[in-house]
């Protein structure tokens, strides 16, 4: 499953959204990866993760397609969640 049909499959219900949920789940490995190698360790990437699982379920509503650049704008939009959860906690535990 791409991550457009990922969102897509999460802004609907029952089980397509479940197993939307379960792709996302999938790519949840690059996320951690991702937040290990801006400076989190494993505990804290994870904890990451799972935030940002969520607010990408929250979100998905919101989610309208990109002009013709589906796949491609679907995982930009994907990350652009993840790399703003990184920048909030990285805010929070800034000195």
């Amino acid at each position: 499953m791409n991550e457009e049909d990922m969102i897509r499959a999460i802004q609907s219900t029952g089980r397509t959204q479940v197993q939307g949920l379960q792709a996302m789940y999938r790519k949840s490995a690059e996320f951690r990866r991702y937040f290990i190698r801006h400076g989190l360790n494993s505990e804290a990437a994870e904890d990451l993760v799972q935030e940002t699982i969520v607010k990408i379920f929250k979100s998905a509503g919101q989610y309208s397609g990109g002009a013709g650049f589906s796949d491609a704008s679907a995982n930009a939009w994907l990350w652009s969640i993840a790399r703003n959860a990184l920048v909030d906690i990285q805010r929070k535990n800034k000195p």
